[in-house]
């Protein structure tokens, strides 16, 4: 079902859940005794508000969204950030999601250049995501429209 994941390690069987699970969230708020935040009505709006966020982050080039934040993803990364922008605000931002989504989020953050190098020589951890279902929220040169 893949609520359950298994890793073999020393020749030892060790289990934990996949807190990537899509019905991670709600099981959790039935099991533990806490409430759970990504739960709240209004989801439409609640994403709206973090897009916005993201798109409004000074510095930022390009903003890749996928995995858990993208229904249907099966990407690895929730949040790929790309340009020259203020670690303290991007730390902000992801604790916010967090809260929000009520999980972990994995997020990466590349210079541009980088970015850029890694995507004309086709880079796994670039092609993984933009292979996988994702939405491009900023893209200001259009570089991921000439691929």
């Amino acid at each position: 079902v893949g609520i359950i994941t298994s890793n073999n390690t020393d020749n030892k069987l060790y289990y934990e859940v996949n807190q990537r699970y899509e019905h991670y969230v709600p099981l959790r708020a039935i099991f533990a005794d806490q409430k759970v935040a990504s739960l709240a009505p209004d989801t439409k709006a609640a994403d709206l508000a973090w897009q916005k966020q993201v798109k409004a982050l000074a510095g930022v080039r390009v903003a890749v969204v996928s995995g858990v934040l993208v229904a249907g993803s099966a990407s690895s990364v929730d949040l790929l950030l790309v340009g020259d922008f203020a670690k303290k605000k991007v730390d902000s931002l992801i604790a916010g999601l967090e809260q929000m989504h009520g999980r972990e989020l994995a997020y990466s953050t590349l210079s541009y250049d980088d970015f850029y190098y890694r995507l004309s020589v086709r880079d796994k951890f670039i092609t993984s995501i933009l292979t996988s279902k994702h939405l491009v929220l900023v893209d200001t040169e259009n570089i991921l429209k000439l691929q």
